[in-house]
């Protein structure tokens, strides 16, 4: 009990203390005990009572002396109040003596000094009052006067005390103690309505101390009228407001109010923890109104620490056990075993857990409920204090307990609708009564049933899809039990657990497969000891003759294989080990083993049913079939030896599927050793001797790559077509590459022939690849005429490259409505256009603008000279828009056309005749003002050509129209010029047999392909020359080889890509490039050009524009 401010003692509040004393005072008998008293029984708390009364008689007598001097003094109220709780102080003392005395024997005494004493103290209060009545002490007055009257029994005269207090004095905070005190007057008599009405005054103001334990008597009240919907409510309500009012007491506290501002408050004071004994009540009513679904989270959230949690779950558990409803009691046993302490009630706790889960009968989370039995009675029996014996008796009894869980847990799983199959609900029951089962090992290692339940433990880990750990439980209960027959049992059940797990690919752990394997033929081997039956001994001879072989100990396994098909033929076991068998050979690559055991498997007396025979046969024929592939595979070796055997192997098989292969391998070896010479004569063979093989497409193929990485351009071709015969599917893809090969060998007629099949030969969806590249070699080889003739038939296909270069054809013809058409469908795909059919489409639309413009009446009037005005500026946007696609060939011929519209333009405005209408200012500023724009016009012109011949500098493009701009000359026509490659009808193919086989090897060997560059240009090979040298560029090679690859353009008549290439060996500073590009330039009267260049490598700008 605390202190109330100086020395001012607690005021008794509490209702058992009063009743006791009310006994006492109120039997009216004055025992007056005038011996001497007996020698005290427990001397020093008596010696201690005394010196307490000693000290308060003192303190009596002095307050009473202060109280004479002080007569009429403002504190007099003071100590007369202090005079007075100092009397009730002493009798407490007498009190308390008598009582130790009795050594606690009854609280019903008689002290005749404590009613003296106390009304000597309410004489006191009573005067205060009188002769004071406006003190600030008065309310506490009053309630120090209810108390003591309660104390003595006066029970009328306590009430009266109490309603003045709470009637004269509504602002005092003893207001709530007194109301408080008459409630529970009124609830101790059991009169609930009266006791509700104080109650109801407490809560309905504002908070207060006496809020919570005023909701929690409402609860009872109602919970005693059998309302326990409402009790909820006022239990809810005494939680929330006596931990708001615990917060208020912190934050005064951190508000720095002196713990003597919040103690000073006289009153009850509270001996129950309203929080938690509310939380533990209301389970009673918690149980009947709610569902249990959220109970736990519900009284947790509530309760302020894991004391009180468990106390109401303990109470809540007991509620449910009372009802019968076992899950639920199940539940909150869970919990309270699960965070609770091991001592005697939590013991109690698990005992109940078990007759609730036996009678609940549902066991999905037996595993970890075992768990939580097992460590509570570890932990209570592991105590120091508990005795040997009381150990013992806990064990058999609990052991006792978890075995008859486990049991009949695994009963309820066999009982399972599905318990045949593995659904994933059975699995995890399994797994969680095996869990079970492994807590009871580890807590009852010494049980005389640890075999029996080791057997059981092996059974749900099969269900668990455990196999592994369940042979390793069933080879361990068979150590243990002493019974043959049992023995002999759990061997063979151990048996089938690990074959089992060999089988399943679940648990990839090695050491499981490896101990699982070891385990096996431990078991296996114990078993055959025994005298079993022939059924089960050809199981387990074969499930060790397996793991030999899962073990890769192939020739163990062969022997115990074959043992145990010839000792058990016509059998399951007999039919898989002569699989196993035959795998094995085949593992270990003894193919002539592999056809010896395959054809004495097919003799007469064979082990194997009818159905595995022609199994057996189509093994022995891959065998042979591998025979084969081992021999091209040797003559495949580096120097080709085994070429002639293989050949030899064809000829003696002709017409038939091996003699194909056997060429094919053929085939494939002379390719692999490199002699190129055997690869065509192999592949003629192929296609003389089996022309209807499906390996003739990829043959064709891969001879064409092969001629093409050993630049052998003619045989490659050739291949390419020969393969176009013989694909269908690829015939258009095929075709394509052999055309664009050879119109970089400068064939142009050739190619566009090889185009042109591939395009009437292909099927109407795969042709467009094919009518691209034919548009992009006549673009640069043929008239626009001949265009439009040979490309005209298939103006249907919306290819963009296609219809881009059959729009400048119809145009350049004077078909300007099919030109339209034509670039209206580049510019609606445009999306898989690419940018060069992007600008030739938006240069053709320029083209057609500039033709209107051209075509434009000369001006008569304003309307028209806007409406020539804006065609003008559409005519150069549109212009602009081509040269920006990305394109650098349109970009130049945009620039360059964009120049001559200019020019024509410019003419236009100053040929204007304006009507005699506008008057002679106006239609001088209109001249003067068409004359500007002519100006600027021509200016426009003059910047195009130049931003055209800039194209040279600043990306090295030496198209032959940036050429022209280089010479301020503009483009007069529509179609494109282009570089004209020269006409090749030579063979590059013959001699350096060396040097291109170490490049069919590798093809990026840029010192071999620059040697072999060399060579085809001094055999004046042009055309192979260049593709070689951009072959090497491709690879990485650097200035030198860009020179040579310049060389090579320029011998071909591809000046722009000589030029391109010097400019580029000449930037990185090789010097006869940058020779070859001066010679070049000034050949074709661009000495201008090639002085600037030359001042730009040597890093001036300063030159003379050309």
């Amino acid at each position: 009990m605390r202190r109330i401010g100086h020395g001012i003692w607690k005021l008794r509040a509490q209702a058992a203390r009063a009743t006791l004393i009310f006994s006492l005072l109120v039997t009216g008998v004055a025992c007056a005990t005038t011996g001497e008293l007996d020698e005290p029984r427990d001397p020093p708390r008596i010696e201690k009572l005394r010196l307490q009364i000693t000290k308060v008689r003192n303190a009596v007598d002095t307050t009473r002396h202060a109280v004479a001097r002080a007569r009429g003094a403002d504190y007099s109220p003071e100590l007369y109040v202090r005079l007075a709780e100092l009397l009730s102080e002493e009798a407490r003392y007498h009190y308390q003596l008598a009582y130790e005395r009795e050594q606690g024997a009854s609280r019903s005494m008689t002290v005749p000094q404590v009613r003296l004493l106390k009304e000597d103290a309410i004489e006191i209060y009573e005067r205060v009052l009188r002769d004071f009545p406006e003190s600030p002490l008065a309310p506490r007055v009053l309630f120090n006067i209810g108390q003591e009257q309660r104390e003595l029994g006066n029970f009328d005269e306590m009430q009266s005390a109490m309603r003045r207090l709470v009637e004269k004095y509504p602002k005092s905070p003893l207001r709530f103690d007194a109301l408080l005190v008459l409630g529970d007057y009124h609830f101790d008599k059991q009169n609930f309505t009266e006791a509700e009405k104080f109650y109801a005054q407490i809560v309905d103001a504002e908070l207060n101390r006496h809020d919570g334990i005023a909701h929690y008597k409402r609860a009872w009240i109602r919970m005693n009228r059998g309302d326990c919907k409402s009790a909820l409510v006022e239990f809810e309500g005494a939680l929330e407001n006596a931990k708001a009012w615990d917060e208020l007491v912190a934050k005064r506290a951190a508000a720095q109010q002196t713990a003597q501002g919040i103690s000073e408050q006289v009153g009850t004071q509270q001996d129950i923890d309203v929080r938690r004994e509310s939380l533990v009540d209301m389970a009673y009513c918690y149980s009947r109104e709610k569902p249990f679904k959220g109970a736990l989270a519900y009284f947790q959230d509530h309760a302020y620490n894991r004391a009180t949690y468990l106390a109401a779950v303990s109470r809540l558990a007991a509620r449910y056990r009372m009802m019968g409803k076992y899950g639920e009691a199940a539940d909150t046993s869970r919990e309270l075993l699960a965070l609770g302490a091991a001592n005697d009630l939590h013991l109690d706790d698990a005992r109940s857990f078990y007759s609730a889960l036996k009678q609940q009968k549902s066991y999905d989370n037996i595993g970890q409920d075992t768990r939580l039995i097992a460590n509570m009675v570890f932990g209570y029996y592991s105590r120091p204090t508990i005795a040997a014996e009381e150990r013992e008796r806990l064990v058999a009894e609990f052991e006792t307990y978890t075995r008859d869980l486990l049991t009949s847990a695994q009963e309820v799983l066999g009982k399972n609708p599905d318990h045949k199959t593995r659904s994933k609900k059975k699995i995890a029951q399994a797994q969680s009564i095996a869990a079970g089962y492994d807590v009871y090992l580890d807590a009852f290692p010494a049980s005389e049933h640890r075999a029996e339940m080791l057997l059981n433990m092996a059974e749900v880990l099969s269900d668990a899809q455990q196999p592994f750990e369940a042979g390793r439980r069933a080879n361990e209960a068979a150590a243990l039990l002493e019974d043959a027959t049992t023995k002999q049992n759990a061997l063979y059940d151990a048996v089938v657990y690990l074959q089992e797990s060999l089988r399943t690919t679940r648990d990839p752990s090695k050491y499981r497969r490896v101990t699982a394997r070891a385990t096996l033929r431990n078991v296996g081997s114990q078993l055959l000891g025994f005298d079993i039956e022939p059924d089960k001994a050809r199981r387990v001879k074969f499930a060790i003759a397996q793991t030999f072989y899962d073990e890769g100990q192939y020739n163990q396994a062969i022997d115990r294989l074959t043992a145990v098909a010839y000792e058990f033929p016509q059998t399951e076991e007999a039919d898989a080990a002569v699989h196993l068998t035959l795998d094995s050979y085949n593992t270990l690559n003894d193919f002539d083993g592999l056809m010896y055991a395959s054809r004495r498997f097919l003799a007469e007396g064979s082990p194997i049913s009818a159905g595995v025979k022609g199994e057996v046969q189509g093994i022995l024929a891959a065998a042979e079939q591998r025979k084969l592939d081992e021999l091209s595979l040797e003559a495949a070796g580096e120097d080709g030896g085994g070429l002639d055997q293989l050949i030899h192997f064809a000829e003696q098989n002709p017409s038939t599927e091996v003699g194909e292969r056997a060429l094919i391998n053929a085939f494939v070896a002379a390719r692999a050793v490199g002699d190129t010479a055997k690869v065509y004569e192999m592949a003629n063979q192929i296609a003389e001797k089996y022309p209807q093989s499906e390996q003739l497409p990829g043959i064709y193929s891969s001879l064409a790559q092969t001629a093409n990485t050993r630049f052998e351009f003619n045989q490659a071709i050739d291949y390419l077509k020969r393969a176009a015969q013989v694909n269908e599917d690829q015939r258009t893809l095929i075709l394509t590459a052999a055309a664009e090969l050879e119109a970089e060998l400068g064939r142009t007629a050739s190619a566009q022939g090889t185009y042109e099949t591939a395009v009437r030969k292909s099927k109407e969806e795969a042709r467009d690849i094919a009518l691209s590249g034919l548009a992009i070699l006549l673009e640069r080889n043929k008239s626009a005429s001949e265009m439009v003739a040979a490309l005209q038939p298939y103006k249907s296909s919306s290819e963009p490259e296609y219809q881009a270069r059959l729009g400048l054809a119809y145009l350049a013809s004077g078909d300007a409505e099919s030109a339209e058409t034509a670039f209206s469908e580049v510019l609606v795909n445009e999306a898989s256009a690419s940018p060069g059919a992007l600008g030739r489409a938006h240069y053709g639309m320029a083209e057609l603008m500039r033709l209107t413009v051209e075509s434009y009446p000369a001006p008569s009037d304003l309307d028209m000279l806007q409406e020539l005005i804006a065609l003008i500026d559409l005519t150069q946007q549109s212009y602009l828009q081509a040269a920006r696609q990305g394109s650098p060939t349109m970009t130049a011929v945009s620039l360059s056309r964009l120049a001559v519209a200019s020019e024509m333009a410019a003419k236009k405005f100053l040929n204007i005749r304006l009507p005699d209408s506008i008057s002679v200012s106006d239609k001088k500023d209109i001249l003067d003002a068409m004359k500007a724009r002519s100006e600027a016009l021509n200016d426009a012109a003059q910047q195009a050509l130049e931003a055209c011949g800039e194209q040279a500098y600043s990306s090295y493009n030496f198209s032959r129209v940036v050429r022209q701009c280089l010479q301020n000359q503009k483009l007069t026509t529509i179609m494109i010029p282009m570089d004209p490659i020269k006409e090749d009808r030579s063979n590059p193919d013959g001699g350096f047999e060396q040097l291109r086989g170490e490049l069919a090897k590798n093809p990026e060997d840029l010192e071999r392909l620059a040697t072999l560059g060399k060579h085809f240009f001094e055999k004046q090979n042009y055309h192979a020359a260049r593709l070689v040298y951009k072959k090497a560029v491709d690879a990485g090679g650097g200035s030198a080889v860009l020179n040579e690859l310049g060389r090579a353009n320029e011998a071909v008549g591809d000046l722009g890509g000589a030029l391109n290439a010097y400019a580029l060996a000449a930037e990185a500073g090789f010097e006869p490039a940058r020779k070859n590009l001066k010679k070049v330039l000034n050949t074709y009267s661009l000495g201008k050009v090639a002085d600037k260049f030359e001042a730009r490598l040597d890093g001036s700008t300063e030159s003379e524009d050309p």
